[in-house]
């Protein structure tokens, strides 16, 4: 996710973030969090992201943020299969307070929304010209234009799949770039493999590397169920969260080539569970999300109970740069109890908070990190019933300053 570094005007304790949910005609909330005391309070709500925006994404490297996008998918019948755009833009003043934030919808509206086909995940290009999709059920990845016009109007294009669907496969749960943004993965969590494509900015397509289906997939042990990749910020290394076995897998990673290698056999630190050792037998246990501190000393890992006493908990882990970046537990982390199906989690700029977004507790829990240590402490927990089952949480910049 994004680190910015922006706050809001005239009261730089506070940071924008925002939380959005796959429940259809739900709103995505704009929330107000104070960098000191570790506080979310409600500022606006909006609808402008379409239907059910399960993921969200904006550019970060090429200016201020002035849209953003949301992934809409269709569950149940209800929804629609969509990428909406919506301007971040400033609301006007009132009460002496600082201006609020929100989303709002593209004029005319055509111009903001793709049609596209099961999408649970969007990211942007490091050169903000391009969205990437990952299409679950279908098993595709789809790439849509981000054009902007006068005035930085922006107009999405048609969503054309970004490599043939053989070269990915079902249960692709992510699109992800590398550092450098030559190279995108996909975790397969149907295929227990991760898809390598090398990336062309000039028309946001893909090509498998190696050339074919046969030669892109770096493989994990079946039954795994890759879903989210994370890059360590100075070490050519990636950690996958996997979702069927709660594990954390780290693979060494070769930035001239963009391939991911794995020797499990021969060293097998490379899988570490994302459970306790102690938890009880006979829960039902999902991994979710992960990602890595901005010094790299330190690794987070979501894993969700989603039965009558299983576990909700976020694993930290020490990075060891000297061993691969070998990973060793330091605290399971459930929040008092609150963490309840943390599907998705982000860090705060600095790193100072993390934000787990609670699918089936209608809420979002700031935790204060340690910077010295990793390990976090509950500072509160927030109910965000407008949202109602968040899927989706993160800082992002304010926006353009008029």
């Amino acid at each position: 996710m994004p680190h910015p570094t922006c706050y809001l005007p005239c009261t730089p304790r506070h940071e924008y973030v925002l939380v959005s949910g796959q429940l259809a005609n739900g709103s995505v909330q704009v929330l107000s969090l104070d960098t000191r005391a570790g506080l979310l309070a409600p500022l606006a709500a909006s609808r402008a992201l379409g239907p059910a925006p399960s993921y969200l994404a904006w550019r970060t490297n090429v200016g201020p943020v002035t849209h953003v996008l949301g992934a809409n998918r269709k569950l149940g019948g209800c929804g629609a299969e969509t990428l909406t755009a919506a301007d971040w833009a400033w609301l006007p003043q009132s009460g002496g307070k600082p201006p609020p934030a929100n989303l709002t919808s593209l004029e005319p509206p055509q111009r903001g929304t793709t049609a596209l086909t099961d999408s649970n995940y969007v990211e942007v290009s490091p050169s903000g010209r391009w969205a990437l999709t990952a299409a679950l059920a279908a098993g595709q990845v789809f790439s849509v234009a981000l054009q902007l016009g006068p005035g930085g109007t922006l107009s999405l294009g048609e969503a054309a799949p970004a490599v043939p669907k053989a070269a990915v496969g079902k249960g692709a749960h992510m699109a992800h770039f590398s550092p450098c943004g030559r190279f995108v993965y996909t975790p397969i969590r149907d295929g227990d493999v991760v898809r390598q494509f090398s990336f062309n900015d000039s028309d946001g397509s893909l090509a498998p590397l190696g050339g074919s289906a046969d030669s892109n997939a770096a493989p994990l042990p079946p039954g795994s169920g890759p879903r989210h990749i994370a890059f360590h910020p100075t070490l050519p290394v990636a950690y996958v969260i996997n979702e069927f076995n709660p594990s954390v897998a780290i693979f060494s990673w070769d930035p001239s080539t963009g391939r991911l290698s794995a020797d499990r056999a021969a060293q097998p630190w490379r899988l570490v569970p994302a459970l306790p050792p102690d938890t009880p037998p006979g829960g039902r246990h999902t991994g979710a999300e992960v990602a890595v501190s901005l010094d790299g000393r330190f690794v987070y890992a979501s894993t969700r109970g989603l039965s009558n006493g299983s576990l909700n908990v976020i694993g930290v882990f020490a990075v060891d740069a000297t061993a691969g970046g070998a990973l060793t537990p330091l605290a399971w982390e459930q929040g008092g109890g609150d963490l309840n199906n943390p599907r998705h989690f982000s860090l705060t700029t600095g790193d100072r908070f993390l934000l787990a977004a609670n699918q089936d507790g209608e809420s979002v829990t700031v935790f204060a990190r340690n910077a010295t240590t990793g390990l976090l402490r509950k500072t509160q927990t927030l109910r965000v019933p407008l949202v109602g089952d968040p899927t989706f949480v993160a800082v992002v910049p304010p926006p353009l300053q008029r």
